[in-house]
């Protein structure tokens, strides 16, 4: 099954360290977590570190979305939005609209919608994450 997945999602740095924003790390991290996909959480560590997010941004995620300003903290409760209701409220579109253009938040809901598929995908195969990747932290509290 991993060398499906593999052929299917290939899972490199070069996708964010070739300019595409940090933002977009951000919200499949959230989605790992939230959906709880040690396997996509793993992958995707090792991207947003090589990217330039920092390990300590990485376990502020983790926990929530305090400490995080402007854009990220918007994709986060974006992300958040969109994982909990299907859609971004109304109180958070505009604010959001006025940061990413309209192909970038095309992008947002697509890589949330994705990322949340491809975590169910690797859960219901029961895909372990491979031993050098960081380890899925627990649920962030309420």
């Amino acid at each position: 099954m991993r060398a499906f997945v593999a052929s299917v999602v290939p899972v490199t740095p070069t996708a964010i360290c070739s300019g595409l924003p940090a933002w977009r790390e951000l919200a499949i991290l959230r989605v790992a977590h939230r959906r709880r996909s040690a396997y996509e959480w793993g992958q995707h560590v090792k991207i947003a570190l090589d990217g330039g997010i920092t390990a300590e941004e990485i376990d502020l995620l983790a926990r929530g979305n305090d400490g995080f300003e402007g854009t990220d903290w918007l994709v986060l409760e974006a992300t958040d939005e969109l994982l909990d209701e299907g859609r971004i409220g109304d109180d958070l579109l505009p604010r959001i609209d006025a940061v990413l253009d309209t192909h970038q938040m095309m992008d947002l809901v697509f890589i949330v919608g994705t990322y949340s598929m491809l975590a169910m995908a690797f859960e219901t195969w029961r895909l372990t994450p491979e031993a050098d990747t960081a380890p899925l932290p627990p649920p962030a509290s309420a």
